[in-house]
């Protein structure tokens, strides 16, 4: 059974300087966890990247078997394989339109694919070292990539044409995005720095600077922000039209793995090296995390777009579906800490049966034999589709 403790809320720290961004550190508390769904176990070797499609339903994987594979979300069944690299497929991405997929190899190409036929349709052949990354513009006109040589190169995502290299990085270039307007660039190094350039003319816009290698950086759905993501354990929140660092989040000795901007370009989905993921809700200076899945040893991490669900990699073979809390559990309002105590008193019954239709009768029961204000529970689809996953993992059916 689960223990569930109140949500602890976070206060920011605010720095005295004036120059400093407001930094919110990681806060050690439990939450609710993250509950499997699904396991992906098509690859005969560790898998290095996986994304959803646009509408969560299919999963492409990479993998250092060489191939790449899309999988139904829901039963991880396979149901195709991408042949052709001859070194490992480190990055996979899907076209904002579900009808291409996009993989980054070993062997200095990015090769793109049919998601429906699985057929290849574009090569692109130019760098001169290993790729990390490849995506495509929102609008899928355009493809940018990022390479051990230490630049990014922008292709036409129709003919596979080069449009041009950008350089300046002193070590590898290990991501890349493109703005929703395709005039800028970011790019993420080993060599600590994130560049914007102007994507027209490859010119440097800005320099945003970390201590330690860089490993991601992307931009917000507006355009207006930028996450970018270190091995200095912070993840850095900065304004594209000044360069200026906003916030910061992050922990000595707490790496953050993964961070993407949510629809709403006010927080943040980040998910931490010990399998914790969480929303940072970087206006309000605020972050909730949930109880750590205990597995330490993933690879990359992506959330559904409709932000339900969390896809961890593993070095042994697996790729493994999460049910993320919803936002109403992961709150640290009354109406949060109400819905938890409620559990953790219907979970101390001795009931034989404990399912989330269980907890429901539990809950109107209780209203009647309650003297005061008879008080109406709703939950939301997301929060129910995460108590009835609770209930079955916490409390399986008796034979």
């Amino acid at each position: 059974m689960y223990i569930l403790v109140p949500v602890l809320s976070l206060l920011a720290h605010l720095s005295m300087a004036m120059n400093q961004a407001p930094m919110i550190e990681y806060v050690e508390h439990r939450l609710w966890k993250p509950l499997l769904l699904t396991e992906i176990k098509p690859h005969e070797d560790e898998i290095y990247d996986a994304q959803f499609s646009p509408d969560d339903k299919s999963i492409v994987t990479g993998s250092t078997d060489k191939t790449a594979k899309i999988h139904a979300a829901k039963t991880g069944s396979c149901l195709k394989t991408l042949s052709g690299h001859e070194r490992s497929v480190f990055s996979v991405r899907l076209s904002h339109d579900g009808k291409s997929v996009i993989t980054a190899s070993w062997d200095r190409l990015a090769r793109v694919w049919s998601e429906e036929t699985g057929a290849l349709t574009l090569t692109l052949e130019g760098h001169q070292g290993l790729l990390f990354f490849a995506t495509f513009s929102r609008d899928d006109l355009l493809i940018a990539t990022a390479s051990a040589d230490r630049t990014a190169k922008l292709w036409d995502g129709t003919t596979g044409a080069l449009i041009k290299t950008f350089s300046g990085h002193d070590r590898a270039v290990t991501r890349v995005d493109i703005s929703p307007n395709k005039k800028k660039i970011v790019t993420a190094s080993e060599d600590k720095i994130a560049r914007i350039f102007n994507i027209h003319d490859g010119s440097l816009i800005w320099a945003l600077n970390h201590d330690d290698w860089v490993c991601a950086a992307s931009f917000s759905h507006d355009g207006r922000l930028i996450v970018t993501i270190s091995r200095d354990t912070t993840a850095n929140v900065w304004k594209v039209k000044t360069g200026k660092l906003l916030y910061k989040l992050g922990k000595a000795g707490e790496e953050i793995k993964y961070a993407t901007f949510r629809r709403d370009n006010r927080s943040i989905l980040v998910s931490g090296v010990d399998g914790s993921v969480g929303i940072w809700y970087f206006i309000d200076h605020k972050f909730i995390k949930t109880t750590p899945t205990h597995a330490k040893d993933y690879n990359t991490a992506a959330f559904s777009h409709n932000g339900t669900r969390v896809l961890m990699t593993y070095a042994d073979k697996v790729a493994k579906v999460w049910l993320m809390p919803s936002e109403t559990l992961m709150d640290d309002s009354l109406s949060a800490h109400t819905i938890q105590s409620l559990v953790k008193e219907f979970m101390a019954t001795d009931a034989e049966k404990k399912s989330f239709a269980d907890f429901t009768d539990f809950l109107n029961k209780k209203n009647k034999a309650d003297n005061s204000q008879v008080i109406e529970y709703r939950f939301d689809a997301h929060t129910q589709e995460y108590l009835t996953s609770f209930f079955q993992a916490s409390c399986p059916p008796r034979t």
